[in-house]
């Protein structure tokens, strides 16, 4: 079953990658609950929104896998993404640079989609790249 929970979050990757925001139908159930820092997507729709501003902020989007942990039904991922801020993030205006940030996922996975996920993404990271932080002592 484990191996079987970790493809589900290989194949959500795998969409980022080829920007295939219809996957959210598939890989989340319609209940998913999304907990980020900042607080939480409800739902498919909630996921498809996160997904396209993703999309629209970074177009050549990428994400790697680069280590999974699975026991039960939960999967633990760490997903290093890739991409040009080449539009709007947030209220960020588009700033052209190429960045790389990583996210921790916990997600819960029920019948081969995922229930919920906990995310925390390294955005203090993604900000400092994006110049619009600047710490010092941040490397």
């Amino acid at each position: 079953m484990s191996e079987a929970n970790k493809a589900v979050i290989h194949r959500w990757v795998k969409a980022i990658n080829e920007g295939n925001a219809d996957i959210n139908e598939e890989l989340f159930t319609p209940e998913t609950d999304f907990h980020v820092p900042r607080g939480t997507a409800s739902g498919r729709e909630g996921r498809r929104e996160w997904f396209l501003n993703r999309l629209t902020a970074f177009p050549d989007i990428h994400a790697t896998i680069e280590e999974q942990i699975a026991a039960g039904n939960k999967v633990v991922s760490r997903i290093t993404f890739r991409g040009t801020h080449n539009g709007p993030l947030g209220t960020i205006s588009p700033t052209g640079k190429s960045v790389e940030w990583t996210i921790i996922t916990i997600d819960q996975i029920e019948n081969g989609r995922i229930l919920e996920r906990f995310g925390l993404p390294d955005r203090m990271n993604l900000y400092r790249q994006l110049g619009v932080v600047t710490d010092p002592t941040y490397r």
